[in-house]
């Protein structure tokens, strides 16, 4: 399975860039979004949970615009209401809204508004520390060690936990860290934050919650769901 499945995706979708929504929308407003900064990479993921990447785009451009160039000082000295106000677009506001206050108060007030002593941390002190900020679950904590820290991980959204258990891996309510365990054995060394890309675009294209489109998936010849739902 795991040469298989990294290969059939990787056959399908290629090289590319699988958050061209994203692209679109930086291009359509001629800005860009820098991920490798540490405070813009938590900020960023915070707004992108449970909506489309080019809704978190969106809002992330839309809360540069209201207070300028991000940083942990500037969004702790900014009014929660404006806050809201600039992610409206992105859904969940008010909660992500007090998530990204409280994550610019934390920077500010245990590190000084400087995240450079963290990206030093050895991974699971890093990922550790993250975890202790209020409203930063495992996933935005991995999305930053990935990104922003460059470690082979794989980041679990519902995409990837829905997409784990139609192919397979998991079991039914699978914890996050048991999908984790079972995606280091599905893809190569070093190829977990792409497998990480792969099957979230394949979730949202193929392996849909609603209607999965499995006649059509680049990835059925080794799908547990697809192949129950040929013989049924």
């Amino acid at each position: 399975m795991q040469q298989k499945l990294y290969k059939l995706l990787h056959e399908y979708y290629g090289n590319v860039n699988l958050h061209f929504e994203v692209e679109k929308v930086l291009k359509e407003a001629r800005r860009s979004i820098d991920y490798n900064n540490p405070f813009k990479n938590l900020v960023i993921t915070i707004l992108s949970q449970n909506t489309s990447d080019a809704n978190a785009a969106r809002a992330y451009l839309s809360l540069e615009r209201v207070i300028g160039e991000l940083s942990p000082r500037k969004v702790f000295a900014t009014r929660l209401e404006k806050i809201k106000r600039a992610i409206k677009v992105c859904g969940l506001y008010n909660s992500k809204a007090r998530t990204i206050k409280n994550l610019a108060k934390y920077i500010v007030e245990n590190y000084d508004s400087d995240l450079s002593r963290l990206i030093k941390m050895p991974a699971e002190q890093a990922r550790s520390e993250l975890l202790k900020i209020p409203g930063i679950g495992e996933k935005t904590a991995d999305v930053f060690l990935g990104y922003v820290m460059g470690h082979d991980v794989a980041p679990i959204d519902t995409h990837i936990r829905r997409v784990s258990q139609r192919l397979g891996l998991v079991r039914s309510g699978a914890k996050y860290s048991e999908i984790q365990e079972a995606l280091k054995h599905s893809f190569p060394r070093g190829k977990l934050l792409r497998g990480h890309e792969l099957l979230i675009r394949l979730g949202r294209d193929f392996c849909k919650a609603k209607s999965p489109k499995c006649s059509e998936c680049p990835v059925r010849s080794v799908c547990k769901f697809a192949r129950e739902s040929s013989i049924s």
